[in-house]
């Protein structure tokens, strides 16, 4: 059965008119930012095509989508021609009335708690120690360099100081880093009634029309709510940086003999630093390991965002 004939019956769109005015975000459960208060004219209700055409057929979506078109006019004559592209709908926060097809949009877009954080950062790539090291070992290591030891490999020297001076790692690291890893954003619900082919929609509590995309009103209706069928939480994208390759580490180790052996004294130091190993004598070869630094990434926990609806549609009524 019809709506009964009477505005207000839809607590939705009760007092659509105090709404507009400002009301809205208390009464109707939708942003000051989602309304207008303005009448919209970029259409005229004179316009050259109706938004439906063509023989009755039983209620219903006509192509079993929900809240589609029928494939016939429902009795919408009080609302003379319409614009191409507006349909009669009604809105409804109790559900839709005999003969109307529900069809739930979303309203008043914002970013959740958490939206936009940012996922792991991932490092691609890593960093390398190559080339010769230098040994120096007189004067309290200030003396010119005594060795150049390519790295895993024993080379004779003689001192009672060792430094060895690391290189700088060498490579290409870089960080990737997924993003709109949060909650995402939250939506309030508008429910419109697609009214089928046996309705009497004049009869309706609220008469509003509906098309796709961010309209003006046609004339003589004024904008509800700008709805949609999805919400974007609109983050920014997440960076992630990689940090400079660096100094290589790593250890030097002197022998008493010179040949690298354990079999007699021996001493690890840290490269990068001069120590002695005797006040008595000296040390007769040196082995130098290198440790490439880690190659890490520096992530943003969260960004900024600006939720908006995707497959935005625009709600007027009289």
């Amino acid at each position: 059965m019809p709506w009964p004939r009477g505005r207000g019956t839809l607590a939705a769109v009760a007092s659509v008119a105090g709404c507009i005015a400002g009301a809205w975000i208390g009464a109707c459960g939708l942003p000051q930012s989602g309304l207008s208060a303005s009448l919209d004219d970029g259409g005229g209700r004179d316009g050259t095509a109706a938004i439906v055409d063509g023989s009755r057929t039983p209620d219903g979506p006509g192509d079993g989508e929900t809240g589609a078109s029928p494939a016939c006019a429902p009795d919408a004559g009080c609302l003379g021609a319409l614009p191409t592209g507006w349909r009669p709908v009604g809105v409804s926060d109790a559900g839709c009335a005999a003969g109307f097809t529900a069809m739930p949009l979303l309203v008043n877009p914002r970013l959740a708690d958490g939206g936009c954080a940012c996922g792991a950062c991932q490092t691609v790539g890593s960093f390398a120690c190559s080339g010769g090291v230098a040994v120096s070992g007189g004067d309290n290591c200030a003396d010119p360099t005594l060795v150049t030891v390519t790295p895993g490999t024993c080379a004779a020297a003689s001192a009672q100081h060792v430094e060895a001076h690391p290189p700088q790692a060498t490579g290409s690291v870089a960080c990737t880093v997924a993003n709109d890893a949060g909650t995402g954003a939250l939506t309030d619900t508008l429910t419109v009634c697609v009214p089928g082919c046996s309705v009497d929609y004049c009869q309706t509590a609220q008469r509003c029309v509906e098309a796709e995309g961010d309209l003006a009103c046609p004339s003589g209706f004024t904008l509800l709510a700008r709805a949609g069928t999805g919400a974007d939480p609109g983050c920014a994208p997440c960076a992630c940086e990689a940090g400079p390759p660096g100094t290589c580490g790593g250890t030097v180790t002197v022998y008493d003999n010179g040949s690298c052996a354990d079999s007699g004294g021996a001493a690890t130091y840290a490269v990068g630093g001069c120590t002695q190993y005797s006040t008595s004598s000296n040390y007769q070869s040196v082995l130098v390991e290198l440790v490439a630094p880690d190659a890490s990434c520096s992530a943003q926990t969260a960004v900024e965002g600006d939720a908006s609806l995707t497959g935005v549609k625009t709600i007027c009524c009289e």
